[in-house]
């Protein structure tokens, strides 16, 4: 199966509704195109629509983009096999050192690219950045997801 960004996709969007039970308005991520646990790497995106916009005059909020780098983390957590295997699940998340660098707009195509960059019992820590192309339009400089038992 292909993604519209051209690659295979490691998950499409009905497993992420698994995963993420969020409303569709409030689910920005629409697939994964990459994971690596060995690289502890995910991308994902999103393809912005009139939807995620209809309040917002056309532009997809900020915050919004901060939520979908952290649910493409949440991804991460879902799709990383000692996490798993302990049978936890994301219970928060935190976001820090944020920044927006670019208006996003109706139709762009978004793409997150979250690094884990530790991974403990009960925690992990991830960075992310958002793109529109190749240019970086946010990003989440320390992220944080707390698990419980599932």
């Amino acid at each position: 199966m292909k993604d519209k960004m051209g690659g295979a996709k490691v998950l499409d969007l009905a497993q992420i509704q698994k995963m993420l039970p969020y409303g569709q308005r409030l689910l920005f991520i629409h697939g994964v195109t990459d994971w690596s646990e060995a690289e502890a790497r995910i991308v994902s995106f999103c393809r912005v629509s009139e939807m995620h916009c209809e309040d917002y005059c056309d532009v997809f909020p900020g915050a919004f983009l901060i939520e979908a780098i952290c649910q493409t983390a949440i991804l991460a957590a879902h799709l990383h096999s000692r996490i798993v295997a302990e049978g936890k699940k994301p219970t928060a998340v935190s976001a820090q050192h944020v920044k927006w660098l670019k208006v996003v707009r109706l139709g762009d195509l978004l793409r997150f690219e979250v690094h884990l960059t530790s991974v403990h019992p009960n925690s992990m820590f991830f960075s992310g950045l958002a793109f529109v192309g190749d240019e970086v339009v946010a990003s989440v400089g320390g992220g944080h997801i707390v698990f419980t038992e599932r």
